[in-house]
């Protein structure tokens, strides 16, 4: 049976004991790690947490709820050495957020904070990452990997891979994104060495978990930053020599402004004055990027992979390059051709999978992933849900080329990259359906707001309540506005309000009749709410 193991040797495998594995920051001081110091430290950390799980039965999850950290990854695979299965949580994640992960995976223990919760053994990260000798006395790996895409309510995913997919994944992912002529024209220049990678993205997300697994498989120096602010994360790409790097859309748009805020003339040269001249290639992921990126990218000589895909899927089922003939003059949304061994095909209208037109992405293959987490026991996505996976997004596939069009089902996906789930924002604020007629989330612009009708409280008092609830959620779920409509909300044939339709009433009525919609900045009313 394929382990953790496997993928801990292909992220140790294309070093040489000479070679930096990873370059970080203690305070000011630079701390170089190679491949023999980065087992060293995963075997020590196996070896406390070995003690400290003692009354834990091998083959529970145990989750890591911690933020991006040099030392992140010898904690997962000093889990998995230990002989259990991990859960990623995210570290913003709230009370009832974790409860439900907890629920799900039957978790045994969570290495965070030693506060993060009741219900389980909590362990402290930063005392579990000081351990520096020693290894555990019964090695026995893991098998399986959980990413959790949401958590606020029973709508909450657990998304499991099996060792075997995820490894897979992985070298068929190396393989294309680092033999794809783009990216190898970026590093013709450079030696070996100096193909170092920036850590950026939560570890906790498929593409920031992914990432450093890929390019440290091919041999790639991964560099920490001092901290995730942008400012530190520029000086770092100049001062340390960073060839690439990876990030959602917000993320990459912060890094180039900088550029732009500096210089009169953006070309080429003063691109590599300000950020070095290795500094050539990056990854963005996502299907949601401004086509003013395009021209930019051109004028300046940057190779910009786009990959386009799902936690499950692997984080990827196509991959374009934003600079190429097709992604600059062809119809927007280009995302790329299909890679990472999965066979695609769009749901037409009579419901039919085909290969080719407009439709929601719905793909079959190998490497999709394996099941989800019911109390604690495995099951499988095939037997549950069947052989195709839907995406919820609606794509035209045209010959070989993909193109992204938009969302099929109600989810928005903002400038960071996270998923929002409208009817989890909608049980946030459950307690409306005592006290309106109608209410309803739905994204504007990929941001969420929350709309409602008919209510019998005082008006500016229900929306004081409504922001102190705004307040208790993660901070990229937060409504920034909300509206209150004097007539009824839309509604489709089964009564339910139809949110396409909702989004155009809002902003007719604004134009047509002031009167009828008033506007309410959450975030300023939380602010003198307690």
């Amino acid at each position: 049976m394929i382990t953790l193991e496997s993928l801990y040797q292909d992220v140790v495998g294309g070093f040489s004991s000479d070679y930096p594995f990873m370059e970080f920051y203690e305070g000011d001081e630079k701390k170089i790690y190679y491949r023999k110091d980065f087992q060293k430290k995963t075997k020590a950390v196996a070896a406390l947490l070995e003690k400290k799980l003692a009354g834990i039965e091998k083959g529970r999850f145990i989750g890591i709820k911690h933020e991006t950290h040099p030392f992140w990854f010898c904690v997962l695979y000093g889990l998995g050495m230990c002989g259990y299965n991990v859960m990623f949580l995210d570290e913003n994640a709230n009370d009832i957020i974790l409860h439900n992960c907890i629920d799900m995976g039957n978790l045994g223990a969570i290495i965070g904070k030693k506060d993060d919760s009741k219900e389980v053994l909590c362990l402290d990260f930063d005392e579990i990452v000081s351990a520096s000798e020693g290894e555990p006395e019964n090695k026995k790996w893991g098998e399986m990997i959980c990413l959790c895409t949401s958590g606020t309510t029973g709508i909450a995913k657990t998304v499991v891979f099996k060792a075997k997919t995820i490894t897979r994944i992985h070298r068929v992912l190396r393989a294309t994104l680092l033999g794809h002529p783009y990216n190898l024209e970026s590093c013709y220049d450079l030696d070996i060495d100096k193909m170092k990678v920036l850590a950026t993205l939560p570890m906790r997300h498929i593409f920031g978990f992914e990432v450093p697994s890929i390019y440290w498989g091919f041999g790639c120096t991964f560099v920490f930053p001092k901290n995730q602010g942008v400012l530190e994360l520029v000086r770092v790409i100049k001062e340390d020599g960073i060839w690439s790097t990876y990030g959602v859309p917000a993320l990459w748009k912060a890094i180039f402004n900088v550029y732009k805020s500096r210089t009169s003339d953006i070309n080429q040269e003063t691109f590599e004055e300000f950020f070095g001249k290795q500094f050539k290639n990056g990854l963005i992921g996502g299907a949601k990027i401004d086509e003013d990126l395009k021209p930019f990218l051109k004028s300046v000589g940057f190779q910009m992979a786009n990959t386009y895909g799902q936690t499950e899927t692997g984080g990827a089922i196509s991959l374009g390059y934003l600079t190429e003939e097709k992604s600059m003059n062809g119809i927007p949304g280009y995302s790329g051709q299909l890679f990472n061994g999965h066979r695609a095909g769009i749901i037409n209208s009579e419901g039919e999978w085909v290969p080719n037109g407009k439709g929601e992405l719905a793909v079959k293959g190998l490497d999709i992933y394996d099941g989800i987490l019911r109390g604690g026991q495995f099951i499988s996505r095939e037997e549950e849900y069947g052989e195709l996976q839907h995406t919820g997004d609606m794509f035209l596939i045209d010959g070989v080329d993909f193109y992204c069009i938009g969302r099929a089902d109600n989810m928005i996906i903002n400038d960071a990259g996270e998923n929002i789930y409208v009817e989890e924002l909608e049980e946030d604020f459950a307690f409306l359906k005592e006290e309106t007629k109608q209410y309803a989330a739905v994204g504007v612009n990929n941001r969420p707001i929350l709309v409602l009708y008919g209510h019998d409280d005082d008006e500016e008092k229900l929306v004081e309540k409504i922001a102190k609830v705004n307040k208790t959620l993660p901070h990229y779920k937060r409504i920034e506005n909300a509206y209150v409509l004097s007539a009824k909300l839309p509604v489709t044939s089964k009564n339910e309000v139809d949110r396409k339709a909702l989004e155009e009433t809002i902003s007719l009525r604004m134009s047509e009749d002031a009167d009828s919609v008033r506007k309410y900045n959450l975030r300023q009313i939380g602010k003198k709410v307690s």
